[in-house]
């Protein structure tokens, strides 16, 4: 669940951003254009209370003035972050496995991003070597995501194209992407939850034959 939020005032304009992803909500509040972005993360308790947490203060927002706004498709990694690993160590979050598993799903996906070269200049420039290391396959594929950018996958450094077709396929509530990841690596469903997946070049090839699809399909209606 996502909600935008704007305030007009006579130079500038507010913004507050509200994220739930499974138990924990995440803010971003400050002036469109402007830095000095606020940011806070919350655990709510459960993915519901997160969600009724939003829309209570959603609708506090709303009597000072706020309206629900589009969610702008140029944000930077100031204004949203798509997930990040330690949402997912909760109390649903198989006892059994190492949390390092909480990283494969988006791991994979930030793997293919640099393999499609949907990261800047700026971005491959300051981490040349570890990319270097994702691309010629001298690394498993989610260490980027896992060592580089410590389990948080947001904007940063992504081109605009990446931003607006992550923002549409990433999405967990409306999106294909985990539907895809599922469907391509656990074809007969017979895996306990989303985290039972290696980290493995073999998982990624498949994953990536789909994401492409996706990928092409979206560029023909965008």
């Amino acid at each position: 669940m996502k909600i935008y939020l704007t305030k007009q005032n006579r130079v500038t304009t507010d913004f507050v951003l509200l994220e739930a992803n499974e138990k924990y909500i995440y803010k971003s509040a400050g002036k469109v254009g402007k830095s000095g972005i606020f940011k806070s993360t919350s655990n709510a308790g459960s993915a519901d209370n997160a969600i009724e947490e939003i829309k209570k203060e959603t609708q506090e927002l709303t009597e000072k003035g706020f309206s629900i706004s589009q969610l702008p498709q140029d944000l930077t990694s100031s204004d949203i972050v798509f997930d990040k690993a330690k949402w997912h160590i909760n109390d649903e979050f198989p006892k059994d496995l190492d949390h390092y598993q909480s990283y494969i799903h988006t791991g994979l996906y930030v793997c293919w991003l640099l393999d499609t070269d949907l990261y800047d200049k700026d971005f491959k420039s300051e981490n040349q070597q570890a990319i270097d290391s994702i691309l010629k396959r001298q690394t498993t594929p989610v260490k980027f995501y896992a060592q580089q950018l410590d389990g948080v996958f947001d904007a940063d450094g992504l081109t605009q194209e990446a931003i607006k077709f992550t923002t549409k396929y990433f999405n967990f509530e409306k999106g294909q992407y985990i539907q895809d990841y599922l469907t391509l690596l656990d074809p007969q469903d017979q895996q306990p939850s989303m985290f039972h997946f290696a980290d493995t070049w073999s998982n990624y090839n498949k994953l990536k034959t789909i994401i492409d699809k996706r990928f092409m399909e979206w560029k023909q209606t965008a």
